[in-house]
């Protein structure tokens, strides 16, 4: 820079103390969002919670909400989730378990493509 302070600032030097790491690690809301449900490529789960391209795996919890409002809180959708994905596992197993005791199923058997493939 030539004399008399005629040219740009220097550039700001990054923060190194423990108190800016500790700001940086700070989280904003909850995490929700990481898990992207539906059909396509960037997907991971779809509508009955299974994962895809792993068998009998399923996803219940805040990582299948969309990431669109992170101010609010997502306890009762977690909990609605839950319920769904309890009903979904419900159904789907209610033939298996009754079956190996020689009674009845209460709900009848899910078709093959509404069961984690």
């Amino acid at each position: 820079a030539p004399a008399g302070g005629g040219g740009p600032p220097p550039p700001p030097q990054p923060e190194t103390s423990d108190e800016a790491y500790l700001r940086s690690c700070r989280q904003v809301g909850r995490p929700v969002g990481t898990c992207a449900m539906g059909q396509g490529a960037m997907s991971v789960v779809d509508g009955d919670l299974c994962v895809h391209g792993l068998e009998g795996l399923r996803v219940a919890d805040a990582s299948v909400l969309p990431s669109a409002d992170l101010s609010a809180d997502s306890c009762a959708s977690t909990v609605l989730i839950a319920e769904v994905a309890a009903r979904l596992l419900a159904k789907s197993m209610a033939s298996y378990h009754r079956s190996q005791y020689g009674m009845p199923p209460v709900a009848a058997p899910m078709p093959l493509q509404q069961q984690c493939a």
